[in-house]
């Protein structure tokens, strides 16, 4: 089987849909060996991404040849794309963030693309009215020129179905996963001295997300300093690549204003290979997102053996399962109640980790890989 890939942003972005990318390619490569994969990206700088590239098995990297398509990789990307692919004979082209490029089902026999969420459509006021307008078209389209849409959750596809007017026949539905190192348990002395090393104190709560309205950090640091009456050696550790401005601006203020200077720490976008520590070592993640279309974080934690809270509607019971702790993401008192229940009661923290763990062996790549694969067949 030969399936291309719009493998952009599993070259040039650290997390989120680069996560997705890369773990959806990783998966293939690994659990099958009669496969053809084409990787179609703008040029890469970053080792690391390019090295993950070169070592898969069963993957060619294609990059822009010509001086006007290395300049604008963009065009290259949404424009010529469908001509390069022309000469890969491909069966599938599979475009991972939510865009096809003009004309290339007449290069391959099938195309699919991933739907990650209509966020943008739930929560308009998150958005630029420009950025609304121009995800639509790129969305809609895509999803009328696709012959199988993917959705990454039940909640994602009822999106798409009420927001785009798809008709459900279309849509299929295939979870994602994350990586593997996130199922590796750390020896504790390892796990402490790289805390130590990144200056990390011992009981800790963990958020990971951009500084954005949407992942309701705000609501978090409220939260947190109720819990800190309680427990003052409680801390909260903050990863984060980038955010809003005005809204990081909001946090800031919370922090001063509630005197928790010196229990928030926040630390820029970490390499993945950090994350499991963190994870590791953390009472519980939390993760209120008024929104997000799956929440990888959630099955990185549980992974981890790591108790998660998380917010009560859209997607997030079908990330969790049973035993994550649900809030209502406008609530104080609902995230401190459920941060007070975990520092409380070690023995619930110990059965949650476990009784998480089983679930989330659904998400293993094995699974996911084995299902993506009968979706690919049966478009052939």
């Amino acid at each position: 089987m030969r399936i291309g890939f719009d493998a952009k942003r599993a070259f040039h972005n650290f997390r989120g849909l680069g996560n997705y990318s890369r773990n959806l390619i990783d998966g293939l490569d690994q659990s099958f060996d009669d496969l053809n994969l084409f990787l179609y990206s703008p040029v890469s700088h970053n080792k690391s991404f390019i090295d993950w590239g070169n070592a898969l098995t069963q993957a060619k990297l294609i990059y822009p040849q010509s001086s006007l398509s290395k300049h604008c990789s963009s065009l290259w990307r949404s424009l010529f794309l469908s001509n390069v692919v022309k000469n890969d004979k491909l069966d599938i082209f599979h475009g991972l963030s939510h865009e096809l490029p003009p004309g290339i089902r007449q290069n391959a026999k099938g195309c699919l693309v991933t739907i990650h969420d209509l966020i943008f459509m739930r929560f308009p006021d998150f958005f630029p009215k420009i950025d609304r307008l121009v995800y639509k078209s790129k969305y809609k389209s895509a999803c009328s020129r696709a012959d199988i849409i993917l959705a990454i959750c039940e909640n994602t596809k009822k999106d798409i179905v009420e927001f785009l007017g798809v008709d459900e026949k279309k849509i299929r539905v295939a979870y994602q996963s994350c990586h593997p190192s996130f199922e590796n348990l750390i020896p504790k002395d390892e796990l402490n001295t790289f805390l130590n090393k990144l200056k990390i104190p011992k009981n800790y709560f963990l958020q990971i997300g951009a500084i954005e309205e949407n992942k309701n950090l705000l609501l978090t640091i409220k939260s947190f300093s109720k819990v800190q009456k309680e427990f003052p050696d409680t801390y909260l550790v903050v990863v984060s690549g980038g955010g809003n401005k005005l809204y990081k601006e909001k946090v800031l203020k919370a922090i001063k204003d509630n005197k928790l200077e010196d229990k928030v720490i926040f630390k820029k976008s970490l390499p993945n290979d950090s994350l499991p520590y963190l994870y590791q070592g953390a009472l519980s993640l939390i993760f209120p997102s008024f929104y997000e279309g799956f929440g990888i974080p959630i099955i990185e934690s549980m992974f981890s053996g790591t108790p998660v809270i998380t917010s009560k509607d859209g997607c997030f019971k079908e990330a969790g399962g049973p035993r994550t702790l649900y809030i209502n993401p406008s609530s104080v008192e609902d995230l401190s109640e459920a941060m007070f229940l975990l520092l409380r009661n070690e023995l619930l923290r110990r059965e949650i980790s476990i009784e998480s763990s089983e679930f989330v062996k659904k998400f293993h790549f094995k699974n996911t890989s084995r299902i993506l694969r009968s979706i690919y067949q049966e478009l052939l």
